[in-house]
């Protein structure tokens, strides 16, 4: 089996969480790990 990357995109940040990574993670496969340094760095110029 091979391990891929999951981006989720538009969740409202009130709403996201790594409880909710896990949840999806599971979801679609086996959730890995969980990388939150990019949260919020979207809407930066």
């Amino acid at each position: 089996m091979a391990s891929f990357w999951v981006q989720i995109h538009d969740v409202p940040i009130g709403l996201f969480s790594k409880n909710l990574a896990v949840q999806l993670g599971n979801f679609v496969g086996e959730f890995i790990e969980y990388d939150g340094s990019n949260l919020g760095k979207e809407n930066r110029n």
